[in-house]
C-alpha cells in the first residue's frame, strides 16, 4: 500500500495563530496528509497555502465539497465551531474543532448530533492528553498511586498582553472575537483552564456533580472574564478547586497542577513529581520522586492517534462526548452567580 493511502487527508479551515500550529502537526504526523487550507482573510489563506505547496481556498464549502478530504480541521473562533461542523458532516466529513469545543452547551449537543446522523467522528483538540508528564501520570495513577482520589488542585496565573485581544499571540490577524463573550465563549475558563479540566477528567475517571465560582473582568479591556476560582464536587465525593487569573502583573506563567488520594499525591507542575505509600515497581514507597520526561510535540502524537483510529475504523480517542462533558461544566460554572 501507498504512504498516501495510508494517510488520513485533511482539510483545514482558519490559517491564523492556530491554524499554522495545527497545520505544522498534520504535516509531521505520519498517517495524515494536509490537502487544501482556508480562510476568510485571503492573505492568510494563500500564506498557508504556499508554505505547504497546496490549494487555498477563501470558501469553507470548497473544503467540505473536496473529494480529496477526509476529515475537516476547523481553527476558527468557537461560535463558528457548530454551524461549520454541521455543514461539514453533512458532506460526510469527520470533523476536529479546536477548544473549546463550541461557545456554547446547545452548539456542542448540534454538533454530535449531526456527528451521528452522517456516521462520522467528531473530535476536540485536547492535545495537551499528550504531553508527556499527562501520559506518565496517566501510568502512575493507573498503577494505583493515588488509590481513590480526594481532591485536585490547579492554580494558573498569567500576565496578558493587551494586544492579545485583537490580534493573538502573533499578531498576525486582526480580530475581536476573543475578548466578546458571544463569540469566544468565555474568558480565561474557556480559554485556558479548560485543557485542564479535560485532563483531570481524563486522569481521574471522575465527574463534576456539582460546582460553584467567582469570576469577574477586574483589569482587561474585554467582555469576558480575565479572573476566576471555582470549587467542584466530583461523583466520588471528592473536592477540586481552581484558581485562574489573567491579570497578574508581571507574572510571566505561574503553574500548579495537583491531585491526591488516600495513598498518594501527584504534581503535575514540571518537573513531574509524585509521593505515593505504595509499592511500586521501581520507585520505593513514602518519598517524593521526580520523573524527568522526554520534550515532544503534543499535536503531533494527537493528530497521529486521532488519523490511526479513523483509518482502522476505530473509535478516536478524544470524542464529541469527551468535549461535551467538558462543555457542559463549562456552562455550570458560568450559569452560577458571581
Amino acid at each position: 500500500m501507498s504512504r498516501e493511502k495510508q494517510q488520513l487527508r485533511f482539510g483545514l479551515i482558519g490559517c491564523g495563530d492556530i491554524g499554522i500550529i495545527n497545520s505544522q502537526a498534520i504535516v509531521e504526523a505520519k498517517a495524515s496528509r494536509l490537502v487544501i487550507c482556508a480562510d476568510l482573510n485571503e492573505s492568510l489563506a494563500k500564506s498557508l497555502g504556499a508554505r505547504y505547496g497546496i490549494p487555498f481556498v477563501t470558501n469553507a464549502v470548497e473544503v467540505f465539497d473536496s473529494n480529496d478530504v477526509d476529515v475537516v480541521f476547523l481553527c476558527t473562533p468557537p461560535f463558528t465551531h457548530a454551524p461549520l461542523a454541521v455543514e461539514a458532516f453533512n458532506y460526510g466529513k469527520h470533523v476536529i474543532t479546536e477548544k473549546p469545543m463550541s461557545n456554547s452547551l446547545v452548539g456542542a449537543n448540534e454538533m454530535i448530533s449531526a456527528s451521528k446522523k452522517a456516521g462520522t467522528q467528531l473530535s476536540i483538540c485536547f492535545a495537551e492528553r499528550y504531553q508527556p508528564y499527562v501520559r506518565e501520570s496517566k501510568i502512575l495513577i493507573d498503577n494505583g498511586i493515588l488509590g481513590d482520589v480526594l481532591g485536585t488542585q490547579l492554580l494558573f496565573h498569567h500576565d496578558m498582553v493587551e494586544n492579545y485581544w485583537t490580534g493573538g499571540f502573533s499578531g498576525v490577524a486582526r480580530s475581536h472575537w476573543r475578548g466578546n463573550k458571544e463569540k469566544s465563549g468565555g474568558g480565561i475558563l474557556a480559554a485556558n483552564l479548560v485543557h485542564f479540566l479535560d485532563i483531570i477528567r481524563y486522569l481521574t475517571g471522575l465527574e463534576v456533580v456539582e460546582s460553584s465560582s467567582f469570576y469577574d473582568t477586574l483589569d482587561t479591556p474585554v467582555e469576558v472574564e480575565d479572573s476566576l476560582v471555582a470549587t467542584c464536587r466530583y461523583n466520588n465525593g471528592a473536592i477540586g478547586c481552581l484558581n485562574g487569573f489573567n491579570c497578574v502583573r508581571g507574572t510571566e506563567y505561574l503553574f500548579d497542577f495537583r491531585i491526591w488520594g488516600e495513598n498518594g499525591h501527584i504534581s503535575l507542575s514540571k518537573p513531574l513529581r509524585f509521593y505515593t505509600l505504595r509499592n511500586i515497581h521501581g520507585y520505593k514507597p513514602c518519598r517524593w520522586h521526580e520523573i524527568k520526561n522526554k520534550v515532544e510535540n503534543a499535536r503531533v502524537n494527537f493528530i497521529q492517534d486521532f488519523s490511526i483510529a479513523i483509518l482502522s475504523n476505530k473509535n478516536v480517542p478524544v470524542s464529541g462526548e469527551d468535549g461535551k462533558a467538558i462543555q457542559a461544566l463549562i456552562q455550570s460554572l458560568y450559569s452560577v452567580n458571581k
